[in-house]
């Protein structure tokens, strides 16, 4: 292990050197919660991103040939701008219907 001095010595500062003091951070505002009607929440539903207040991550391990299909199958449906979620949905709910379970509202 290399001794401090060395590296200090590498560095260009003496080994004794005092450590550089600190600016005190200035104290934080209380930041109240984005309401419904926030430019924040408006802003995303307007980028078209989702809210996952209400939704469960639910996850596998596949093959990565599973990935890598889906990723084709988005690049070809492209101009519809369907996400990888909405592709897992339709997946599901394809085998739901296989095994008369009831389908999901997407």
């Amino acid at each position: 292990m290399v001794k401090k001095s060395n590296l200090m010595a590498a560095l260009g500062k003496p080994a004794n050197a005092p450590e550089p003091v600190a600016a005190p951070e200035p104290v934080a505002e209380t930041v109240t919660a984005p309401t419904a009607a926030s430019p924040q929440k408006a802003k995303a539903a307007k980028a078209g991103k989702v809210d996952r207040a209400n939704l469960v991550a639910v996850t596998s391990y596949l093959d990565p040939q599973f990935r890598q299909n889906l990723m084709m199958l988005k690049a070809h449906r492209a101009g519809e701008r369907v996400t990888m979620e909405s592709l897992h949905a339709e997946a599901l709910n394809l085998l739901f219907e296989k095994y008369d379970l009831p389908t999901v509202r997407e």
